[in-house]
């Protein structure tokens, strides 16, 4: 009888014992998951509405539809699997969260992507975004770019400025129609600059001033007309 009474009290405490590490990991477990959310301060957002622009004829938008994507900050701060748009007009990141928009702020984010698919009129491809650049054509250090391209030995870019163009009414109109212009503009980021330039053999290879690049050029007989020649330009500079 005394053997089975001892044999339950062990039991009791040891139930105790367990109840109490279930308990204290449980509480470990919210209080950091807490701390991770509360540290992700550059994703919180400003409310924004959803139509921004009324009675501007276009779209502000890369891509009118909300699409995956991912964000990163400072530090490890990163979300992935994130529901994103990008309005180039405002030079803005919107983030969807619990069915609401959030306009993050450009100072504390430096970089993102959305995943444009098939679908999609454009190339389904990852459109990586990043800023921190120095400042060049009146775009400060928040600017986002489009990075065509980036290695250690400098970053193949572009910036689509959209503008508002006020057009002359139309017949039978008195209203002046306003609607968003587009305007692609390359960048070479070399040696800590950023240089403005157009696609064309002469202004890219005089900003990279490279014996290597021109050697390059010329034997596989390039135009750099286009993204895909200046990325592969800038792939094999990258193992020169």
């Amino acid at each position: 009888m005394i053997e089975e009474v001892k044999l339950l009290k062990f039991q009791f405490l040891m139930l105790r014992l367990l109840q109490f590490i279930s308990t204290t990991l449980l509480v470990f477990a919210a209080v950091s998951s807490y701390a991770q959310i509360s540290n992700v301060t550059a994703f919180d957002g400003t409310p924004v509405k959803e139509n921004r622009y009324p009675n501007v004829k276009g779209s502000p938008w890369l891509v009118d539809a909300w699409l995956e994507g991912e964000i990163w900050a400072e530090g490890e701060q990163h979300l992935k699997n994130v529901k994103l748009r990008y309005d180039e007009y405002a030079d803005e990141v919107i983030l969807l969260k619990e069915g609401k928009s959030f306009r993050l702020n450009p100072t504390t984010i430096k970089g993102f992507v959305i995943y444009v698919p098939e679908s999609s009129d454009m190339e389904a491809k990852p459109y990586v975004y990043k800023n921190g650049y120095p400042e060049v054509d009146g775009n400060n250090s928040s600017a986002f770019y489009r990075v065509l391209y980036e290695g250690k030995k400098g970053a193949f870019l572009y910036r689509t400025k959209v503008e508002l163009f006020e057009n002359a009414p139309t017949y039978g109109s008195a209203v002046n129609e306003t609607s968003f212009i587009r305007k692609k503009r390359y960048y070479i980021y070399k040696d800590g600059k950023m240089h403005a330039v157009r696609l064309n053999k002469k202004d890219i290879l005089k900003t990279l001033n490279s014996k290597e690049a021109e050697a390059f050029v010329a034997k596989n007989k390039m135009k750099l007309k286009k993204e895909e020649e200046v990325i592969r330009l800038f792939a094999a500079i990258e193992s020169m």
